[in-house]
């Protein structure tokens, strides 16, 4: 009922809708709660960090498409997967779809996949409510060994993607000033194209 990106998403859909829009969630696990007037598509994933077995390897029968084999190989890299493949998974799945939208609002993914959506003609939109650079600088300052350093340097490699997907879209929001000042050092946006929607 408060913070996190799902309820951030619900309280927005619903929204727009009431406005008249008409308004669709894509979602990856744990899939976000919605409005029952807005259709949810779940684009799930390998789900490698489930409750049960976290960390656990997909087995290569569970590669069905690029979204599959781009979590996997990011995941064996020891990088943090979700934001690129979920990203790729949106794309895929907006493809076929190019015309039924007037604007793509991204959630603090910005992986890849939004720039091939902004180049087949969408608009995208991207927020940023706080840019994971800070945790990575934090994480970093307080590592107590190099080992650690490594570790988590390679874990937060997808803040460097989220920097050139924030820095390359047309337009971009976020939600305090304070948040504006970090993503315009961190991830370079420039002011221009970066607005604060409370």
């Amino acid at each position: 009922h408060v913070g996190g990106q799902g309820v951030y998403v619900r309280y927005l859909a619903k929204a727009l809708t009431n406005l008249g829009h008409h308004v669709e969630v894509l979602g990856g696990q744990p899939y976000p709660l919605v409005d029952d007037r807005i259709p949810l598509v779940e684009l799930p994933s390998l789900d490698i960090y489930n409750d049960l077995y976290p960390m656990r390897m997909p087995g290569p029968w569970e590669l069905k498409g690029l979204g599959e084999v781009v979590e996997v190989a990011t995941y064996m890299g020891g990088n943090f997967p979700e934001p690129l493949a979920f990203s790729v998974r949106a794309w895929q799945h907006l493809r076929p779809r190019v015309n039924h939208f007037d604007l793509v609002q991204d959630n603090q993914c910005l992986g890849y996949g939004l720039l091939f959506m902004e180049r087949m003609g969408l608009p995208v939109l991207g927020t940023i409510h706080h840019p994971i650079t800070v945790d990575r600088r934090l994480e970093m300052e307080h590592a107590e060994s190099r080992r650690q350093r490594f570790n988590k340097a390679r874990w937060y490699a997808f803040t460097k993607m989220q920097t050139k997907v924030a820095k390359r879209l047309r337009r971009v929001i976020t939600v305090s000033k304070n948040s504006y000042d970090d993503i315009c050092r961190d991830h370079l946006v420039s002011p221009e194209k970066l607005f604060i929607v409370p």
